[in-house]
Parts: structure tokens; C-alpha cells; sequence
């Protein structure tokens, strides 16, 4: 609890919520980066999950004309994916740096480590409970389109409604 102007005491949640409100657009902000880079990674992921992509797509080389067992559609989703990924921490990063001035004030005003935690995590909560149902709603409706763009592409008639569970999880 936080011993506030007025005498008035809040709770831990109290004042996430208080200054999630007053902070939108930062939080706005790491927000759509980590939709962006979560919808990326996802449908990356589907490529290297996708066995029809697989199965189509197949390296040839000089010395091996029938070609080797490493499909385009593995090897550089995997880069992009590992990008997305730097991404995800560089944009973490620089959230947590932003705030370094509101969690000092909120240690000084007397919040302990334990409490300093729950805010934090109550903040980072929100925003990921509202960004990666989205995320995957979004990643799901523009995976159908690419799978159309790619299956028509490739001459490949199948299903572009067919997703892997496991590309979700």
C-alpha cells in the first residue's frame, strides 16, 4: 500500500491501473510492437510448421542436383523469427528504461520489492492479456491470405484454412 496525497491509501493494482491510464501512449506503443512482432513470429513459425510448404520447396545444389534436406521455408523463417525475437527484448528493454524514473519514485514513496513486482507484472499483464489473443487473431486471418498468395503461387491445391496447433503453441 502507497500513502498517497490527502492521507488516501492505495493499493498495489490502485496504482498500476492509475498510471497505466496516465502513461497510454508508451504502453500503447509496446503494445503494437509486440503485436507486430508477435503476428511476424507466428506466421513465420507456420512456415517452418507448414509440411506442404515443406514438401514443395527443396534446395538444389551444384554438386547435388536433387538437392538436400534444408527447404528455403525452414531456413529463413528461422532467421526472421530470430529477429522478431531481438526485437521483442530490444522493445522490453526500452519500455522497462523508459519507466526506471517511475519506479524510482514509487521506491522511494515507500513501495517494498515484493509490492515493486506486482506492479509491475499487474502492468505487463494487461498489456500482454489484450496483445496476444489479437496477435493471434490478427497472425491467424493473415496467414490465411499469405497461404492463398503462396498456394496459388506454387500451384499447391490445398486447404489455406489448415494451421498446425502447433504453430499456436
Amino acid at each position: 500500500m502507497i500513502k498517497m496525497q490527502g492521507g488516501v491509501i492505495m493499493k498495489v493494482y490502485d496504482v498500476a491501473f492509475l498510471l497505466l491510464k496516465r502513461n497510454k501512449k508508451n504502453h500503447f506503443i509496446y503494445g503494437l510492437t509486440l503485436l507486430f512482432s508477435i503476428v511476424v513470429c507466428f506466421i513465420f513459425i507456420d512456415f517452418i510448421d507448414n509440411p506442404i510448404l515443406i514438401e514443395t520447396d527443396q534446395v538444389r545444389g551444384i554438386l547435388d542436383p536433387q538437392g538436400f534436406n534444408l527447404p528455403l521455408s525452414k531456413g529463413l523463417p528461422f532467421v526472421i523469427i530470430t529477429f522478431t525475437w531481438s526485437m521483442i527484448l530490444y522493445a522490453s528493454q526500452y519500455y522497462f528504461k523508459q519507466k526506471e524514473q517511475e519506479y524510482s519514485l514509487l521506491i522511494i514513496s515507500g513501495m517494498n520489492l515484493v509490492s515493486h513486482i506486482k506492479y509491475a507484472l499487474c502492468q505487463i499483464g494487461l498489456i500482454l492479456g489484450a496483445v496476444i489473443p489479437l496477435s493471434f487473431i490478427i497472425g491467424t486471418l493473415s496467414l490465411f491470405l499469405i497461404n492463398k498468395l503462396i498456394y496459388d503461387y506454387l500451384d499447391i491445391s490445398h486447404s489455406i484454412f489448415n494451421i498446425r496447433l502447433s504453430t499456436y503453441i
